[in-house]
């Protein structure tokens, strides 16, 4: 009888382990974190500007512009932000006032965003 609990137990610690290393469901994009207090900054374009999306908390974003020294420019937009799940990959709507501005894709595991050919990396 003592051997038939402590095999009990140990199958059903093997199968509590196995189960528990099961991959999150989300396959494509990644387990999403909070983006509030991070920057997300696109390559350097043709006039040697960058493009960034600096996060706050309460969901709220500003789109900003630097020259090739990282100095600002312009701050060319300001909201909030709301990230969803559509077609089975996470995705940022930007909104100014109650219109969607903007989206980007987000691959949380690769640590990027996209909006058509143009990659944001988190900083």
């Amino acid at each position: 009888m003592n051997k038939f609990i402590r095999l009990f137990i140990l199958v059903v610690g093997i199968v509590t382990f196995l189960s528990s290393c099961q991959k999150d469901e989300d396959i494509e994009g990644g387990k999403p974190y909070p983006l509030a207090g991070t920057t997300w900054t696109s390559p350097m374009s043709k006039n040697k500007r960058y493009t960034s999306f600096r996060f706050f908390a309460g969901n709220q974003y500003e789109e900003r512009t630097l020259d090739q020294n990282a100095v600002l420019i312009d701050v060319s937009a300001r909201g909030r932000y709301v990230v969803t799940k559509y077609r089975g990959r996470w995705n940022v709507d930007f909104y100014e006032g109650d219109r969607i501005r903007n989206s980007l894709f987000i691959y949380y595991d690769e640590g990027y965003m996209t909006e058509g050919v143009v990659k944001y990396r988190k900083q």
